[in-house]
């Protein structure tokens, strides 16, 4: 971000450690009594794969032109993209990540790409540092209080805990034709590599928020006798299965979620390019017939035909496009193998949006009417993977962690006392 005068850059870094400071606080963990099994080491190896926003993304700026004055058309090296500071201190900034990280689309070809001067790049495959902590300066935990966990108190190292950082504005639509070569090719061989490199012990899968949803799409692309050898267990923390009613309002409106830091207009330019955000729109087969959108003169379901209508209403065929291209993913056949079904509950979660004036171009966000979950994904996507419990061939436990949000399930107890079972503690 460019300053002009000398006393903006020491307000900006009196202000850099106060919420370096106020982090600091909010993150210390109370000390705790644990436990290790005397002369045993850890057995499965462990693969943790993230969710939306869940994984930094690095970028390099060369561009000819931006929105605002205020942001960097070019910069001479890697600079964490997402998740920075800058906003926090001076929320306009926010609108330069949007500027940054929105997709545009290519109509011949049907791929979505960066805008024109924009690289972008993930962590390594299988490094821990991008997912434990969002930060250059590891105070903004997600993975990080299980990681920390795993290597303290259960003898985990690098060799055995890895992580499967992605590019979460995109989804695996394109990855059936590209076969091995294709995203799931990757995470197939990260797995086996971590099968052969620690005594052929299988692998436990751990995931939250649209992670699980990759998983599953994962699940049911691979072979069942692939997953009988390389998979113990898949821990399914937050997984919005069936999709989360706030990205039907991330095209009409943005969603900052519930965040006063930006608002939600200044979002909607980078979530409407994002095909994961279509990914997440709620699956009409397991959704109620109740509207999502509300207006005075329609109202649309989670019907195929109604987000059709929908994409219309707020004149975005874009997202009609990526909706059409990304519904039949996933199939959510069972995924036939172990699964630990951690979600929260009782936290008010928004479930339907009611726009007083019609669908917005000015900015105006709906009335909000809120329904059970984890203050992102509703209940009923949460508790998504509980359908499989009857079904042969599955084994299915549900955790269900109460006033729990959905970020929160990763710090809580409850989730790492979740894994610590499955990897028999």
């Amino acid at each position: 971000m460019k300053f002009a005068h000398s006393c903006v850059n020491s307000l900006y870094l009196y202000a850099s450690f106060a919420f370096a400071f106020a982090i600091l606080l909010l993150t210390v963990e109370r000390c705790h009594t644990t436990y290790v099994k005397d002369g045993t080491q850890p057995s499965n190896p462990v693969l943790l794969i993230p969710g939306d926003g869940g994984s930094r993304i690095y970028g390099k700026l060369n561009r000819t032109s931006t929105d605002h004055w205020f942001c960097y058309k070019t910069t001479s090296d890697w600079f964490t993209m997402w998740l920075n500071y800058e906003p926090f201190f001076f929320p306009p900034v926010f609108t330069c990540f949007m500027d940054n990280a929105h997709l545009v689309y290519n109509n011949k070809t049907g791929e979505y790409s960066n805008v024109p001067g924009v690289t972008t790049k993930m962590d390594p495959i299988g490094s821990l540092d991008g997912c434990s902590y969002l930060d250059d300066l590891d105070l903004i935990t997600y993975f990080g209080k299980i990681v920390s966990h795993l290597k303290t108190n259960r003898g985990y190292t690098n060799d055995n805990l890895k992580a499967y950082s992605y590019d979460w504005r995109y989804t695996p639509v394109n990855i059936h034709k590209e076969g091995d070569e294709g995203e799931f090719g990757v995470m197939k061989q990260l797995v086996e590599d971590m099968w052969q490199n620690n005594s052929q012990q299988r692998v436990v899968i751990v995931t939250h928020s649209l992670g699980g949803v990759l998983a599953q799409a994962f699940f049911e692309y691979i072979d069942q006798a692939w997953k009988d050898k390389y998979v113990q267990n898949w821990v399914s923390i937050g997984t919005p299965l069936f999709g989360a009613a706030s990205s039907v309002e991330s095209f009409s409106s943005g969603y900052n979620l519930g965040k006063f830091i930006v608002p939600n207009f200044k979002l909607r330019k980078g979530l409407r390019s994002w095909p994961s955000t279509a990914w997440l729109i709620p699956a009409a087969k397991y959704w109620d017939s109740n509207p999502i959108i509300m207006t005075p003169t329609q109202n649309f379901t989670a019907s195929w035909d109604d987000m059709d209508a929908f994409f219309d209403a707020i004149n975005w065929p874009y997202g009609k496009t990526m909706f059409h291209q990304v519904r039949s993913v996933l199939t959510f056949e069972p995924p036939k193998v172990n699964i630990t079904c951690v979600y929260g509950s009782e936290v008010k979660t928004p479930s339907q949006f009611y726009y007083k004036y019609g669908l917005p171009d000015d900015g105006s966000d709906p009335t909000i009417l809120y329904g059970d979950g984890d203050g992102t994904v509703n209940i009923k996507s949460g508790m998504g993977c509980l359908m499989w419990q009857d079904i042969p061939g599955n084994s299915v436990t549900g955790i269900e962690l109460k006033g729990v949000e959905h970020v929160g399930l990763l710090s809580d107890q409850g989730s790492r006392d979740a894994i610590d079972k499955v990897l028999g503690y």
